[in-house]
């Protein structure tokens, strides 16, 4: 009995080793086949130069000899893999899943309303900046320089933020910058206003940007600051653009139907308006873009998106010209001023890369307008090339 026992134990382990063994082989002949697949498809696959759903430039394919070549051969495999925005979805949904309240630095409040992480870079680099901006005002001593810092939702709707969320203070870092700034730039407030109509739709949920209704309040404090009757904001045409709107931070953590937003834009008075988009060598009667409204980013259906240098003209106070320095927090904005400036001139430093001072020079511009949101201008380095 004991011999049988003996005999057949060992017949089991031998059926188990061989299990273990067809079942590794079986694993083994995966992978191996997924490898070659993913390989395969990523070699036939064409190169992607813009991620819609990320909302950014993907990395090209580097050239051998070029400088950091494993540094950018890392981030063009990682960019141009087969199906990348599947397995950030998810991802995310596995983190989401496990109780995780921030994915891709971007956490995931009350109601889901999304926040951007704000971290200050660092207090030189804010002086860095602000000092470039008082060197503009020294070499430009005749212009009317006004400044808008915009607090994000971060701020404003923190009561939302997931509790014990670690974000620097908005709020201190906008103060630190106005303290800075020479005492001939007008510094225009508009936080307080923002926190008085916090319950109100001012951000979007998905999106980084303030909505139109957000924007209102930054014009309003603006025309406060700047002695100008503001427009009723019920003397323009609303209309509501889409009704599913998935914003930038939706799409940095590949996450959608947690929410959506509303895109209302605010159409002026005004029909006789010309928007000439001087790099691309395009002009349009509009200050919108409907074609927008079928992309990812409907946000760009303000102004078409982000441009090195846009001229609005308009027959409204015709005598009155403005050029504003700005990030995209800036393009929801711009409809309410054509009611108050016949000429307004954009420059994005992003993209702008020839002389503002000669341009203020040239195009005989007395008031310049720098309207960022902390958050670029925080992160952002580009506002340097601002006295290049």
């Amino acid at each position: 009995m004991k011999s049988y026992k003996m005999k057949n134990n060992k017949f089991v382990k031998r059926n188990i080793k061989k299990f273990n063994e067809s079942y590794f082989l079986l694993l083994s002949f995966i992978f191996i086949l997924a490898l070659i697949f993913f390989v395969i498809a990523n070699f036939i696959s064409l190169d992607k130069n813009f991620s819609e759903v990320e909302n950014r430039n993907l990395q090209s394919r580097p050239r051998i000899l070029s400088e950091n070549y494993t540094e950018n051969l890392n981030s063009y495999v990682a960019d141009q893999f087969f199906k990348r925005t599947n397995f950030i979805s998810f991802k995310s949904r596995i983190e989401l899943m496990i109780g995780k309240n921030k994915i891709n630095n971007v956490y995931i409040g009350e109601d889901n309303q999304l926040f951007e992480d704000f971290k200050i870079t660092s207090n030189e680099d804010l002086f860095n900046k602000v000092n470039v901006i008082n060197e503009f005002k020294k070499l430009n001593t005749d212009l009317n320089i006004n400044f808008m810092l915009v607090p994000t939702a971060t701020s404003i709707l923190n009561d939302k933020l997931p509790k014990y969320s670690p974000v620097d203070d908005e709020i201190e870092y906008i103060k630190k910058v106005e303290r800075n700034l020479s005492e001939d730039i007008n510094f225009i407030t508009v936080h307080d206003k923002l926190e008085q109509y916090k319950d109100e739709y001012i951000y979007f949920k998905t999106d980084h940007h303030w909505t139109s209704e957000g924007a209102y309040l930054g014009y309003k404090a603006f025309c406060e600051a700047t002695g100008i009757e503001a427009t009723n904001k019920e003397e323009f045409k609303s209309i509501i653009a889409s009704n599913d709107f998935y914003g930038s931070l939706s799409s940095k953590i590949g996450l959608y139907g947690l929410g959506k937003d509303k895109l209302k834009i605010y159409i002026p008075n005004n029909k006789n308006i010309l928007v000439n988009y001087v790099t691309e060598q395009k002009k349009e009667p509009s200050l919108f873009n409907s074609e927008k409204l079928y992309n990812k980013d409907k946000y760009q259906v303000f102004l078409d998106g982000n441009h090195p240098l846009i001229e609005i003209e308009s027959d409204k106070n015709t005598d009155k010209k403005i050029l504003i320095i700005k990030d995209s927090y800036a393009n929801n904005f711009i409809p309410f001023l054509t009611e108050n400036y016949g000429n307004i001139s954009l420059i994005d430093l992003r993209y702008y890369k020839d002389s503002v001072s000669e341009y203020l020079i040239n195009n005989d511009i007395k008031e310049v307008l720098f309207l960022y949101n902390v958050n670029t201008f925080n992160e952002d380095d580009s506002i340097f090339n601002l006295v290049a």
